[in-house]
């Protein structure tokens, strides 16, 4: 019953008309189409301009530019189940993520005690290696994707 969201990154291959569409077809729900703005407590799914996610092809290094799906506020196995859907149905659709693509899981823990982030954050620590190790290497050496844990110096 805990409230989450998700972002979904992709490239910039297929217009956001498309993209919504794709997603309105596998949820039934309205979907936003915007430039880049944080989005928060969405009632609906948001396509938006996201720099940070297209391939990078300039010889400058400049990033071409990608869109960031967000969802509505879920909770439960219903909303999973409509996430999941429109993760498949983009996928069907030819829609593709690249290398600078992210995936964001964001929790709602506002009930949450200090002693509750405590323990939360110390589970995080002892699984944390694990999740490092289970995407690509170079997912784990970027500014956007930082270990909580700090490494003690050998002395």
């Amino acid at each position: 019953t805990r409230n989450f969201g998700v972002e979904l990154e992709v490239g910039n291959e297929y217009p956001r008309s498309f993209i919504s569409s794709i997603i309105k077809n596998y949820t039934n729900m309205k979907v936003n189409i915007s430039n880049y703005t944080q989005s928060v407590n969405n009632e609906h799914w948001v396509v938006k301009t996201d720099a940070s996610c297209g391939r990078k092809t300039r010889s400058n290094g400049i990033n071409e530019g990608g869109y960031e799906i967000a969802s509505f506020v879920a909770s439960g196995t219903n909303d999973i189940e409509k996430i999941a859907k429109v993760a498949h149905g983009l996928k069907k659709g030819g829609v593709r993520a690249n290398n600078n693509c992210g995936y964001h899981i964001h929790v709602n823990v506002a009930d949450f005690t200090e002693n509750d982030m405590g323990k939360l954050i110390s589970y995080w620590l002892l699984i944390e290696d694990m999740f490092f190790n289970i995407v690509p290497f170079r997912r784990t050496v970027n500014r956007y994707c930082k270990k909580v844990k700090i490494k003690k110096e050998e002395t």
